[in-house]
């Protein structure tokens, strides 16, 4: 489903419904360029990687460029990043503090994002607000993965 918005919510049965949506705010195809961002956890995060690099869309191919997963000192959410020039990165969504900044969260420049209903936190509110936002979430008696 193609969102109109700035904050709306979503329930999925699965993932590839979340997919789904993913693709279809992409806009293959167009010349102009798309980027959607989802926010959540380390194994909802995988679980998407896994899906992009196994679909053909159209003959159209997803490939990673960035993968930053870190599962030794780093323990909050990722941000996956997908564009419809078929670009997939994955990177840490907290920034440590330097002389730049103080501990925050990326701020992300996406057409559409997607965050995980269970990993939303009051850091991420203040991003959320100037994106085009899907707040989303599995359904309870449904399964991460259908057959």
């Amino acid at each position: 489903m193609k969102y109109d918005f700035n904050i709306q919510e979503a329930n999925y049965p699965c993932i590839h419904k979340l997919l789904e949506d993913i693709l279809d705010n992409l806009n293959i195809g167009s010349d102009e360029f798309t980027s959607v961002t989802v926010v959540s956890n380390e194994e909802l995060t995988r679980d998407l990687l896994r899906l992009f690099l196994s679909i053909e869309v159209d003959d159209f191919d997803f490939n990673p460029e960035i993968l930053d997963f870190d599962t030794i000192d780093y323990d909050d959410l990722y941000y996956f990043d997908v564009t419809n020039n078929g670009e997939i990165s994955v990177t840490k969504a907290w920034l440590e503090s330097n002389k730049y900044h103080d501990d925050m969260y990326a701020i992300l420049e996406s057409d559409v994002l997607f965050v995980y209903a269970d990993d939303i936190n009051e850091d991420l509110v203040d991003i959320m607000s100037d994106n085009n936002t899907v707040i989303f979430d599995f359904d309870e008696d449904g399964e991460l993965f259908m057959d």
